[in-house]
């Protein structure tokens, strides 16, 4: 496969696709431990913009989880050496001081990639966790999926946002 510039990415290839997802956003997010048991449902609010002339997208969102208040951040990229999106993802509650790198190939979704983070067990085992963005109509949906060590997939979070 011919290696693009980033230039002609932002054109017309993958960084132009990453745009879509500017904006300002408020609506819903969900919080799952257990299958089919929602734990906590909360408004969010977030922006995503574009940083570094368009190199990545930043996302901010504030929510909170029952009474307790949680920020967080995505830097969100396609790096055209690899041909993969890439995401460092840190936030108040989820991650406590870890990052969470995740990658993912481009395919038919819009955006998919995939991350691991060590449970507190030792010697620890390590979760997967997949996230997807999409659009549905006019609302931008962002879906994550934690994955046992034994690759059992389970929704965990969900977030769906519309423009504001």
């Amino acid at each position: 496969m011919e290696k693009i510039s980033f230039a002609i990415s932002l054109e017309r290839g993958k960084h132009l696709d990453l745009q879509k997802f500017a904006g300002n956003w408020k609506g819903t997010s969900k919080v799952w431990f257990e299958p089919d048991v929602l734990a906590d449902e909360s408004p969010v609010q977030g922006s995503i913009e574009p940083i570094l002339e368009g190199r990545f997208l930043l996302h901010r969102y504030t929510t909170h989880f029952k009474d307790r208040a949680i920020e967080g951040l995505y830097i969100i990229g396609f790096d055209l050496q690899s041909n993969q999106f890439q995401v460092a993802w840190v936030d108040s509650f989820h991650m406590s001081t870890a990052i969470m790198m995740s990658k993912g190939n481009p395919n038919d979704h819009d955006f998919e990639v995939l991350g691991s983070f060590p449970d507190h067990q030792q010697p620890p085992q390590y979760w997967g966790w997949r996230t997807d963005m999409h659009f549905e109509g006019e609302e931008l949906v962002i879906v994550a999926y934690m994955i046992s060590p034994a690759g059992q997939s389970q929704l965990a979070t969900e977030i769906r946002y519309r423009a504001c």
